[in-house]
């Protein structure tokens, strides 16, 4: 029996195949994408050592003499503030902000000025130097920016214009942030998909994908993995279900107020005299000095130590999430670049572990979990997003319920008293500023 020519279904399916199998400019866009998510993955993987180093360096140096390790904050985040006030501006803060705001601002000078070369080594350099002279800074939400314009630049230097391929170059950038900061490329797209994307064709985006997974397996391949060395985590956690509510709707409601008071404050800073600025990071550094005089440096850094030492069933400084939370909102407030993810798990679990004397029932480990999730997700309103990253800091998957339940509860908590998400608030005025 003789086999017909192919019908027009047929005919369109080899088009496709050969279109995308040959076509030199769908492979000029793969090539871009994952050429600029490598780059992303070395560059988040270097920023990151260079982080803990530098925090490192910090907690060595107030160990040996707490008098200067106190005063220098209040030093170091004034300088830092004002070098980053007169040489990148958009280096200031965490720096996902600014990514989202690129993707909405329609000025491409405005856009430019979000993204702009000298902010990713701004954001790299004196982030570390912050961190060195005693900051409460994450790494987390910086690799979001840093992701975004190292993926733009590439781009660029790949000649794709138009301001729809911009859009994905930057969404693609941010998610392969957080996916390589963490070594978890599943928290990158989450974190594409509810932070940044604003369409179905944005979120489904294949080449958005493959960047992502691929940014994550080269930072995985370079030895910096953000959960390695979190200690395996004890079995029973049908007790935890005890603290749920307390840690979602409490972690939620200080989420939330936390983030209600970073948004009025950091748009109150703005257009204030240089002077003044100053004035207000040498208060910020002195609070930050006193508090990590007053916890042996653990209230400083990146929260990674905090995390790691509290998940292995050690003791926490007195008063701990009290201080961190001090020292990482002042450094917010001094205008140093840095995050508040990395912070806020510590201050998250610290909170869980300070539950452990009123439930013996439920390993403090467990308490830390789902205080890290609580908290984070009531102070960013992203509660899938906070899900994945916790479950990946924990990498124990029968928490799933508990910390699933733990995280809508706080996000709903945290709406009753912040109606704006942290990181689209502080977009929306960055945004403005660029359409001005």
């Amino acid at each position: 029996m003789r086999t017909g020519a192919p019908g027009p279904v047929g005919r369109a399916t080899r088009r496709r195949w050969r279109h995308a199998l040959l076509s030199p400019t769908v492979w000029r866009l793969r090539l871009v994408y994952w050429g600029g998510a490598a780059a992303v993955a070395v560059l988040t993987a270097g920023y990151a050592r260079l982080a803990r180093e530098a925090e490192a360096t910090y907690r060595a140096g107030l160990e040996l003499d707490p008098g200067v390790g106190w005063l220098l904050p209040a030093v170091t985040l004034p300088l830092i503030g004002w070098l980053v006030a007169r040489l990148a501006p958009a280096a200031a803060g965490s720096g996902a902000p600014q990514a989202m705001a690129a993707l909405v601002v329609a000025d491409e000078r405005a856009r430019a000025r979000l993204l702009a070369p000298r902010v990713v080594a701004a954001k790299i350099g004196l982030g570390a130097a912050a961190l060195a002279g005693g900051a409460a800074a994450g790494i987390f939400a910086p690799s979001v920016q840093i992701g975004a314009a190292t993926m733009q630049a590439v781009g660029r230097h790949a000649g794709l214009a138009g301001r729809r391929a911009e859009r994905g170059l930057v969404l693609a950038g941010a998610a392969a942030g957080i996916a390589a900061s963490f070594g978890a490329p599943l928290a990158g797209i989450v974190f594409a998909m509810e932070e940044m994307a604003r369409s179905f064709e944005e979120r489904a985006n294949a080449l958005l994908l493959t960047a992502v997974v691929l940014a994550g397996l080269v930072t995985v391949a370079m030895g910096w993995d953000a959960t390695r060395g979190m200690p395996q985590l004890p079995d029973p956690v049908g007790t935890l279900w005890l603290a749920v509510p307390a840690l979602g709707v409490g972690g939620g409601i200080l989420g939330g107020l936390v983030a209600l008071v970073l948004v009025s404050a950091l748009q109150g800073l703005e257009g204030i005299p240089p002077r003044r600025r100053l004035a207000v990071a040498t208060v910020c550094g002195l609070v930050v000095g006193t508090a990590a005089l007053a916890t042996g440096g653990e209230a400083v850094g990146t929260g990674l130590t905090e995390i790691e030492q509290l998940l292995a069933g050690g003791e926490a400084a007195p008063l701990l999430a009290l201080w961190k939370l001090l020292a990482a909102t002042a450094t917010a407030l001094s205008g140093v670049p840095g995050g508040l993810i990395g912070p806020g798990l510590a201050v998250g679990g610290a909170l869980g572990h300070g539950l452990a004397p009123l439930l013996p029932a439920v390993p403090p480990p467990l308490l830390v979990v789902v205080g890290m999730g609580g908290f984070v997700a009531g102070l960013l309103q992203s509660p899938l997003t906070v899900l994945v990253i916790v479950l990946e800091v924990a990498d124990h998957h029968a928490l799933v319920p508990p910390l699933m339940t733990t995280v809508f509860l706080a996000y709903g908590a945290s709406r009753l008293v912040c109606d704006r998400p942290l990181y689209r608030a502080l977009a929306r005025g960055l945004a403005h500023q660029g359409r001005a």
